[in-house]
């Protein structure tokens, strides 16, 4: 699972461009209306990202904390992942 984290020096010079271009000064893994999976009770449930913020993401219109979606099991842009994080946690 991928976290808001701040921009630093290891960023490669496509993810920089990227990250300039939107004007942020932090790495958001997710875009705003996007639809993402998140694992929750053994499930992975199709959300849309309502918000992101540095430490946390609103999910559905509900406020989550990056370490509250790792405890849960994450959450993931593809279904896929989802699935073989769930998988992983068996």
């Amino acid at each position: 699972m991928t976290k808001t984290e701040a921009v630093d020096k290891n960023l490669s010079p496509e993810q920089l461009q990227d990250v300039v271009s939107r004007g942020h000064v932090y790495n958001m893994p997710f875009e705003v209306n996007q639809y993402v999976y998140m694992i929750t009770g053994g499930r992975a449930l199709k959300v849309v990202v309502t918000d992101i913020g540095v430490g946390s993401i609103q999910l559905n219109g509900q406020w989550y904390t990056w370490e509250e979606m790792e405890n849960k099991g994450g959450v993931y842009e593809a279904e896929f992942d989802a699935l073989t994080a769930i998988a992983q946690m068996m």
